[in-house]
């Protein structure tokens, strides 16, 4: 059975969490410099470009499961791995997308992390890029990718600071996703998201439909937001 190196260099070191941080800025820098911004590289599909694709996946599970414990939390959210992270949402290859906001979304759980994010221009880049592509009612959504980046812009609207943000920057996308979105959860946190929005500035309401599904989705959202604070 081979085991990938970088896992046992990981549970031999002295510092685990800091190992796993260097390992994940060192192949983010391999996928950029591999795939570039022009397309997928002919060295997409070659070995080493496989097993690296392989470490990373690794990684993003340590990660993961590290940020299920509070004190794990903490620590990944002081290693500022969000900007590195959100530099591979701007690859043009997907192979590695899901792993990224997987670990992207268990880090949100941390203010720190969230606060990161929501300020990061790479970031919202991305997000905006997302939200042309549902602005078209003919383009195809990948709805996984979506439900994990509307995830972590509801957590980011746990805190006021961060939905007056959201509020200023994200409005048009929050409002797109009732009818935009095919799962259930991410409808869900879209309209929990615009909701504390509404918290944070009540005029944010004069741009949400006044008729029709989005305006019903709203108004339940806000119901269930209410019962809860």
């Amino acid at each position: 059975m081979s085991v990938d190196e970088s896992v046992i260099a990981t549970l031999v070191a002295e510092d685990p969490v800091k190992v796993i941080a260097q390992r994940i800025v060192m192949l983010v820098g391999y996928f950029k410099k591999h795939i570039g911004q022009q397309g997928n590289s002919a060295e997409a599909d070659s070995e080493a470009m496989v097993a690296a694709g392989v470490a990373f996946r690794n990684i993003g599970q340590m990660v993961t499961a590290l940020s299920v414990n509070e004190q794990g939390l903490s620590v990944m959210s002081k290693l500022h791995l969000e900007e590195p992270l959100a530099a591979l949402l701007e690859l043009p290859a997907d192979d590695f997308r899901v792993t990224t906001l997987v670990i992207l979304s268990s880090l949100a759980r941390s203010k720190e992390s969230c606060t990161a994010m929501i300020r990061s221009q790479r970031f919202m880049r991305v997000l905006t890029a997302v939200q042309i592509t549902l602005q078209d009612p003919g383009s195809a959504v990948n709805q996984e990718e979506l439900e994990y980046l509307v995830c972590i812009v509801d957590r980011g609207c746990c805190f006021p600071e961060l939905a007056n943000q959201v509020k200023d920057k994200l409005l048009r996308f929050l409002c797109l996703l009732p009818s935009r979105s095919d799962v259930v959860n991410t409808k869900l946190m879209g309209i929990r998201a615009l909701t504390r929005c509404t918290f944070v500035d009540p005029s944010v309401t004069d741009s949400i439909p006044s008729v029709g599904l989005s305006c019903l989705h709203y108004k339940i959202g806000r119901a269930s937001c209410r019962e809860r604070v």
